[in-house]
């Protein structure tokens, strides 16, 4: 047993690694439209391909959050937020090995199809 011991705390730390959420946004979008429908439909979207998506309503700082995880372990948090009247304000703070590290990508996708 304790001959495996560091290989052990080796493989923690590195899984602990990647399932972080990075603290500040690495990425960043405006876009036309509402920021609940936008949030709205992204969350349908995202949802439809995978199951642990949850979105949460933040109504005193006018924000939706879709956070992809569970309340352990958080891979990715987007923030919706009102900009102006017709324009959102996107945060994305996501595990950059997320799908490959090509949900940057997905992202903007969803975000062209929701956007007004």
């Amino acid at each position: 047993m304790t001959k495996h011991f560091p290989l052990l705390i080796a493989s923690a730390m590195a899984l602990s690694g990647c399932v972080a959420t990075p603290t500040n946004p690495n990425f960043t979008a405006e876009v036309d439209g509402n920021y609940k429908t936008v949030a709205d439909c992204a969350f349908l979207d995202l949802s439809s391909r995978s199951i642990a998506w949850t979105k949460t309503e933040l109504e005193s700082v006018s924000t939706t959050r879709l956070t992809l995880g569970n309340y352990r372990v958080q891979q990715g948090i987007i923030d919706f937020s009102s900009a102006s009247n017709d324009r959102t304000s996107v945060r994305a703070r996501m595990q950059p090995t997320i799908q490959d590290g090509l949900w940057e990508g997905r992202i903007r996708a969803v975000l062209d199809r929701c956007s007004a």
